[in-house]
């Protein structure tokens, strides 16, 4: 009787202690992934211009394959509860956010998914295969998707007989899957491309297929037609979040910056801007059009397009020339009610920097330090609030 005690209190010890030593490591390892609430700290400025600014982004840890993504208003950033990341090459906490909540279909293939979308109605995964075909290896892209109601569609695969897949972004408008694919060469035997794919997904077939290369309407510096086959390096890819609408930006033969827009319904493809002295160029969106603000790489001035459209065609481009002290290192911005929010990255974390446009004073500087020990730490997406 005795040694039956002596057991059933040694198992109830042993089990107090895993259940202490348990709760002590998620607590450590949560500790360890992320501190909270990240808090900025203003260095000059008002703290109430953080009401206007809101933010997107995800951490993973350094040590295993958790993550956390985060939607945060104002000037404190706090995490989610952390979850296994699914696939480690995806760049923004909303695709994490919904290959954790349709866990069973995100798992299949492509395994090596390049883009996750969704919208109210279609979910869509596009993923890259490589191919070994007549002694050189090519890219061609796998898609499958699926009504958010409904089973799986059929995977469709497109041949894209390519050496090099380096640009690829998406979106999906209403029951459209709108693809731009390409590459950029760094020679004139090779030009850079993008190819516009048009995907019905409710039959999942390819209604329209075109390839872009440099337009024969722009001139370089010299004043010559730029021909179709010189170099020609797409870069940044940004589509309209309401319209079948993209703006890509390029840089041409002569190392002169430009974008173009393409649009999914004309199937038109407009030059909007030739910038012989701005190679450098970040965009956002509003709800009629773009904004560009395009960055000298040697003078540390820009040029703040804000470019107005309907369905059809550009309405107007405003430009305004900025000239302040932080637009160097820029790497995310955001623009609305004449108030310039810029975004800066280093080895130690972030940096905001808000101005009023075109007086251009300062309205907020504010830090936000990232501590190794905090993972990986990404603030994929910026917006500033009318």
């Amino acid at each position: 009787m005795n040694k039956k005690r002596y057991v059933f209190f040694g198992l109830f010890l042993v089990f107090i202690v895993a259940t202490i030593t348990t709760v002590y490591s998620v607590q450590a390892y949560e500790h360890r992934l992320i501190k909270h609430p990240f808090q900025w700290e203003v260095t000059e400025g008002d703290q109430h211009f953080f009401n206007q600014v809101s933010f997107e982004g995800h951490a993973e840890s350094v040590e295993t394959t958790s993550f956390y993504t985060f939607q945060a208003n104002g000037s404190s950033i706090e995490h989610s509860h952390t979850r296994p990341l699914l696939e480690r090459s995806m760049g923004s906490a909303n695709s994490n956010q919904m290959m954790y909540e349709d866990r069973s279909f995100f798992r299949m293939k492509p395994l090596e998914r390049r883009l996750v979308l969704e919208n109210d109605q279609f979910l869509a995964a596009v993923g890259v295969e490589e191919v070994y075909q007549n002694g050189i290896y090519q890219y061609d892209l796998l898609i499958h998707s699926k009504p958010k109601d409904g089973d799986e569609s059929k995977r469709l695969h497109l041949e894209s007989a390519d050496e090099y897949l380096s640009i690829l972004n998406g979106t999906i408008h209403e029951n459209r899957l709108l693809l731009f694919s390409g590459d950029y060469y760094s020679n004139e035997e090779f030009p850079g491309y993008l190819t516009a794919y048009e995907i019905d997904l409710t039959t999942n077939e390819v209604v329209h297929e075109t390839k872009l290369t440099a337009p024969t309407t722009a001139t370089g510096r010299n004043g010559d037609d730029m021909l179709s086959d010189s170099m020609y390096n797409p870069n940044t890819i940004t589509f309209h979040p309401e319209k079948p609408i993209a703006l890509y930006t390029y840089e041409s033969s002569d190392r002169t910056a430009g974008y173009s827009i393409y649009h999914f319904d004309t199937k038109e493809n407009q030059t909007v801007e030739q910038s012989p002295d701005y190679q450098h160029t970040l965009v956002s969106t509003f709800s009629d059009g773009f904004h560009l603000l395009d960055l000298s790489k040697t003078t540390g001035k820009a040029n703040l397009h804000t470019i107005h459209m309907d369905e059809t065609g550009v309405i107007n481009d405003e430009v305004i020339k900025v000239e302040l002290p932080s637009l160097r290192d820029t790497v995310q911005f955001s623009y609305a009610s004449d108030q310039l929010t810029l975004l800066h990255r280093d080895d130690t974390g972030y940096q905001l920097d808000m101005y009023h446009v075109p007086e251009q004073y300062q309205l907020l500087s504010a830090s936000l330090l990232v501590k190794e020990e905090h993972g990986l730490f990404r603030i994929t997406s910026m917006q500033t609030n009318e």
